[in-house]
């Protein structure tokens, strides 16, 4: 269940609530305007569906601010800092992700306020708009476990047993398969991989003969 955070600001205008049932938050636009922010509007994913939700505030004349962008999965949105002036208008606004952070749009000027909880994720915003937006709270859900790593599993070799055992162990990905052509089949094998960012070379498995070899080389986004 969604944990919700109260608004921080003022409560002029009308109370508006984008809801709790999104599952991230996947772009946010900003206009500031003179006597504050004049509107925000927040994109959201849910169920797989992209979700576009109202506009809060007034559009007018006001020019939005690039909009902060958060590539979803891999990036979720942590926190949000504030301005707030005496009248309860917002006046400026941050967005951190756990890989960026957006430059101050609108103001740092009044009252200071931060809305976040820590090992959580944003999924939903709601508060008060106006002429201008005049609070911002939003929705909080855990953040969603990596699936745990899965062994290896080894298959057993296939063909004859003659020879010596061999074994490259187990890898990242394969890169690369050098296969040594014989007069009488398969003379030897040779097998590239990468472990994180390294590459490892395989020993010659096998007697090359002067027939040479093949090579098949996978491409970054194949396996």
């Amino acid at each position: 269940m969604a944990q919700k955070v109260e608004a921080q600001g003022g409560n002029g205008g009308n109370q508006w609530d984008d809801g709790s049932e999104h599952d991230a938050v996947t772009k946010i636009t900003v206009a500031p305007g003179g006597s504050g922010i004049q509107y925000v509007q927040f994109d959201y994913v849910k169920n797989g569906q992209p979700e576009t939700a109202p506009l809060r505030g007034v559009k007018g004349r006001a020019i939005a601010a690039d909009p902060f962008v958060i590539n979803h999965p891999e990036e979720h949105l942590v926190s949000v800092e504030g301005w707030y002036d005496s009248s309860g208008v917002i006046q400026g606004l941050k967005f951190n992700s756990n890989k960026k952070s957006s430059d101050v749009i609108g103001y740092n000027d009044g009252t200071p306020f931060t809305v976040q909880v820590q090992d959580k994720k944003i999924i939903g915003f709601h508060g008060f708009a106006g002429d201008n937006l005049n609070s911002l709270g939003a929705y909080f859900a855990p953040l969603t476990a990596a699936p745990p790593s899965v062994p290896p599993k080894k298959l057993d070799a296939k063909g004859g047993e003659s020879g010596a055992v061999w074994d490259d162990g187990a890898h990242d990905n394969v890169i690369k398969v050098s296969v040594g052509q014989g007069e009488d089949g398969i003379a030897a094998v040779k097998f590239e991989y990468t472990n994180g960012s390294q590459v490892v070379i395989g020993a010659e498995r096998g007697t090359p003969t002067l027939l040479g070899y093949e090579e098949f080389e996978l491409e970054s986004d194949e396996y």
